[in-house]
């Protein structure tokens, strides 16, 4: 990955921005160096965190509309559209298994499938789910040829993979290859895989944008050691 930092003036913001990018990449390596499935979906998602996570200003804020707008100015400076790319790469005819399609026909990773589990009360949510998947689908079918398509399903995939997220995250799902809950890890790490080093690529060659202020910057001149601070 290039590295832009030394060629731009530096601020607050521009610190802020090369330590997440710091943190993300470290949990990126991370998960390229694991075999389970588990351990590189966690791995991936903390990276993701580490790119978009921001200074809280609300204690009500909403996670997922801090990481919906970050996608949004990610599209913002996406001017080469390797976002799209991305998604079309996950969806290449020669692929013996599409992990974007499984995804997104896995009724497990919807929100209103488990709210219609939990309380019986939206017995509509298979008709969305229809209408929301056939949206991506017909997207991924037009080879995504328009800003349009392209964050419709950036937007779509994203919801689905926070719901995979707090479904691992609170202890959702079991752990193991035939575990319940395995196979939506396995596809939504490998769109992961695909997605998360192309936000990178795109912030670190943004480092003069304002990303946000990290939410636990770096104190002192060098990693803490468990020695009593003087």
């Amino acid at each position: 990955m290039t590295r832009a930092s030394d060629e731009i003036p530096q601020s607050e913001h521009n610190k802020d921005n090369k330590h997440r990018i710091d943190r993300a990449l470290s949990w990126l390596r991370k998960s390229e160096a694991t075999k389970y499935d588990e351990e590189k979906f966690i791995c991936l998602w903390i990276a993701f965190n580490a790119a978009y996570g921001v200074e809280g200003t609300d204690a009500n804020e909403v996670e997922t509309a801090k990481f919906k707008s970050f996608l949004r100015k990610i599209r913002k400076y996406d001017k080469q559209n390797d976002i799209g790319e991305s998604f079309l790469d996950l969806d290449d005819k020669d692929l013996e298994r599409k992990p974007i399609r499984n995804f997104l026909t896995n009724r497990h990773v919807y929100k209103p499938f488990w709210n219609y589990v939990r309380d019986k009360q939206d017995d509509n949510w298979s008709a969305q789910f229809d209408r929301e998947n056939n949206s991506a689908l017909n997207a991924l079918d037009n080879k995504l040829t328009n800003n349009n398509e392209v964050d419709k399903v950036f937007n779509i995939v994203f919801e689905r993979l926070y719901q995979l997220r707090n479904q691992v995250f609170h202890g959702g799902v079991t752990c193991g290859k035939n575990g319940w809950g395995w196979i939506q890890i396995k596809d939504g790490g490998c769109i992961m895989a695909k997605i998360v080093p192309v936000i990178l690529k795109i912030m670190d060659a943004n480092l003069d944008y304002d990303w946000g202020k990290i939410a636990f910057p770096r104190i002192g001149g060098k990693p803490w050691t468990g020695d009593r601070p003087s």
